[in-house]
C-alpha cells in the first residue's frame, strides 16, 4: 500500500497568513511532514518567505491601508519589508505578523524535522542570490531537509 505525504501549501494557508512562520508551524502543529514555500530577495540581497513577486496582495503598510501601485520585493530594503504587516489581509487577529527571512524561518523549523519544498524559483535568481540562498541553508544546516531536487544536488 502506498503512503500519502500531504504537503502544507504556504503553511496553513487557509486559516494563517501564508508563508509566514505562524502558518508554518501551524501547519507542523497539526501533523503536517512537508511544508511548501516560496522565496523572494529584497532589494539589499536578503532572501525572505513571499509566493509573488510583490508585496501588493498580503501585505499592508503597518496603518492597515493597501498599496495602490504594484510593489516588487526587490524594490524594498530588508528593513522596509519588515515595517510591512504581513497578517492583515487575512483577518486583525494577524495584525503584526511579518514577513520571515529564509534564515528565520529554517531556525524555527528546524527543530519540528519537518522536511521543507521550496517552489521553483530559483531560474529567477542572479548567481549572487544562488549563492546567498545555498549558504543561507547550509548555515541553517538544513541541506537535507530541502525537498526541491534541483536545489538539493546544488548544495
Amino acid at each position: 500500500m502506498s503512503e500519502f505525504k500531504f504537503q502544507a501549501h504556504r503553511g496553513d494557508s487557509v486559516s494563517y497568513p501564508e508563508n509566514t512562520l505562524v502558518s508554518y508551524l501551524a501547519a507542523v502543529e497539526q501533523g503536517y511532514k512537508i511544508i511548501e514555500m516560496d522565496c523572494k530577495f529584497t532589494k539589499d540581497n536578503v532572501c525572505i518567505m513571499l509566493h509573488d513577486g510583490t508585496v501588493n496582495r498580503t501585505c499592508r503598510r503597518d496603518d492597515g491601508s493597501a498599496f495602490e501601485e504594484k510593489t516588487a520585493s526587490t524594490a524594498l530594503t530588508l528593513a522596509e519589508i519588515k515595517a510591512l504587516d504581513a497578517g492583515l489581509f487575512k483577518g486583525e487577529q494577524f495584525r503584526g505578523t511579518r514577513i520571515p527571512t529564509l534564515a528565520e524561518t529554517l531556525e524555527a523549523l528546524k527543530p519540528t524535522g519537518v522536511d521543507v519544498k521550496l517552489d521553483n524559483v530559483f531560474q529567477g535568481f542572479n548567481e549572487e542570490q544562488f549563492e546567498i540562498f545555498c549558504e543561507t541553508v547550509k548555515a541553517a544546516d538544513m541541506e537535507e531537509k530541502i525537498r526541491t531536487e534541483k536545489v538539493r544536488c546544488l548544495l
